[in-house]
């Protein structure tokens, strides 16, 4: 499935650029800023590159041809914590050469409480150690369902 690859990132003058995530979107989407700003407390570089080990920022992840907006909200924490066994509702995969694990639900939300459909992607990444949890929230399943076919191509470092 032809992808475009998009940086996550954040920074200022005085710290520098430091990278949340690199995801990959299918051709036609494209990659907002979120409403809230980012909120980063730790930060490390690894080979060169600065990573946020523990913080959080939100974006959109928006269909410009079918209009469908997937929330994305992200979040980053120091060290390395495997979810554990595999539970019911979690599906494993593979994300960078690590073991990372897949949930899926459907959350209310908002004043009329409308059924949205959420999947969660958690990577642990000993390479950065950190543990980084992305959150795909949308009204339109099929757009959760097509962004999760390139959850693989993810780079955590």
């Amino acid at each position: 499935m032809p992808a475009r690859e998009y940086e996550l990132a954040t920074g200022n003058l005085l710290m520098g650029r430091f990278t949340w995530i690199y995801i990959y979107v299918p051709e036609g989407w494209s990659v907002k800023l979120g409403d809230a700003p980012a909120d980063v407390n730790y930060t490390s570089v690894v080979k060169g590159v600065g990573w946020v080990l523990d913080g959080s920022s939100s974006y959109y992840v928006v269909n410009l041809v079918g209009g469908e907006v997937v929330e994305l909200d992200l979040r980053c924490r120091k060290g390395v914590r495997n979810p554990g066994l595999l539970k019911e509702g979690f599906e494993a995969s593979t994300v960078n050469g690590h073991n990372c694990f897949i949930g899926n639900r459907t959350v209310k939300r908002g004043l009329r409480r409308k059924l949205l459909t959420q999947s969660t992607l958690t990577i642990p990444c000993p390479e950065t150690s950190r543990t980084i949890e992305a959150k795909f929230t949308s009204g339109s399943a099929p757009a959760v369902e097509e962004l999760k076919k390139l959850f693989p191509r993810y780079r955590c470092h």
